[in-house]
């Protein structure tokens, strides 16, 4: 199925080694290769590096990346030191002798107990949507296979129908959030290739510790776009279509704010918080329209991100460059994002780096 290209990074410094490289010399502080001011490249892959995640102490850093020398082009996840370099972990899926299959696991989310919880979902080569996946919780083992704790696709009570799931979190120990999402098929023009794309449809709470897991359809979040725990237990961050607000949500009132307005600057999404910073993508190459057969369709390929200090209200731009950057995550505790970064030119190759934030 296709997807959006794109990078990941650390403080921004543009140049890195590849997998398999020798790392430059200097010292490698904090179990990485790089060295010199940010943004700094965390890796160099011929395929993407996509959706990362830190683990809950900022020890490693939890990642999707594709397996570009099979035919299938698997996608497996791994996990990185802070800085950078040789991947420390490789968790992919077996049994797929004949690589009849596109299977991909991504949307890495570790607890802080270590349960390691993923997306995974597989189509036949070729074909532009998944067949059959699931949310799966295990443990870093490359071995361990997890368990499913929600098949997709599925439709929740009082939602609508899901093919799979994204921005994937933990809240606590015992639940996880996520965006449910669909697949639609277009294409850009008459005559113009097939694509498919990812819509989002609402945010949904996993409760992991009933058996089946029950998932609860949160109110007033159809069409999210983003999730993300907001820093306080019981609470979330989102955002929604063709919007530039970032709404707070507290789960167990029901309580919405608006937590930062960045509509005079264009649609948000991908919000992360911690402590008293905000961070998201803001305006760049994303569009919002309303499709009269699909409905409410917004497509996005990555945009500038914007730190917002809530303590004094600053609000600071982080250019990716050359860059467009998704799908930032802050490392614990420290003045640090990582995120994707999207090639704005072909052949659009993603990798992931680190800024540093005010």
């Amino acid at each position: 199925m296709s997807r959006p290209t794109t990078r990941l990074l650390l403080p921004l410094l543009l140049l890195g080694c590849a997998h398999s490289d020798p790392f430059p010399s200097g010292d490698p502080g904090d179990n990485g290769p790089f060295n010199g001011p940010p943004p700094q490249l965390l890796t160099l892959h011929l395929g993407q590096d996509r959706t990362p995640a830190w683990s809950p102490d900022g020890s490693r850093l939890l990642y999707s990346f594709n397996q570009v020398e099979l035919p299938d082009q698997d996608a497996c996840l791994g996990a990185l030191p802070p800085a950078g370099g040789t991947r420390s972990l490789e968790h992919c899926r077996l049994g797929d002798t004949f690589h009849e299959l596109v299977e991909v696991r991504e949307w890495p989310a570790l607890s802080p107990t270590g349960q390691l919880a993923w997306v995974e979902q597989e189509n036949l080569v070729g074909v532009r949507v998944p067949t059959a996946g699931a949310i799966r919780v295990g443990t870093l083992s490359p071995l361990n296979p997890g368990i499913v704790v929600r098949s997709l696709p599925y439709t929740p009570p009082g939602g609508a129908l899901h093919l799979t799931a994204t921005h994937l979190a933990w809240l606590g120990t015992d639940s996880l959030v996520y965006v449910g999402a669909d697949f639609l098929v277009t294409r850009a023009c008459n005559g113009c290739k097939l694509d498919s794309l990812i819509v989002g449809r609402e945010v949904i709470i996993l409760d992991a510790t009933t058996s089946p897991a029950t998932t609860t359809v949160v109110p007033g979040t159809s069409g999210a776009t983003a999730v993300a725990p907001a820093g306080a237990p019981g609470a979330i961050v989102y955002t929604l279509p063709g919007d530039g607000i970032v709404y707070r949500r507290q789960l167990a009132t029901g309580v919405v704010d608006s937590l930062w307005d960045f509509s005079a600057t264009g649609i948000a999404r991908d919000p992360a918080l911690q402590g008293h910073r905000l961070v998201a993508v803001v305006g760049g190459n994303v569009t919002f329209t309303v499709d009269p057969l699909l409905g409410p369709v917004q497509q996005d390929a990555g945009g500038p991100l914007y730190v917002v200090n809530l303590a004094d209200s600053t609000v600071t731009a982080v250019s990716p460059g050359d860059h467009a950057a998704r799908h930032p995550v802050f490392r614990p505790q420290q003045q640090a994002i990582v995120a994707e970064a999207v090639d704005t030119v072909p052949p659009f190759d993603p990798n992931l780096y680190l800024y540093l934030v005010p």
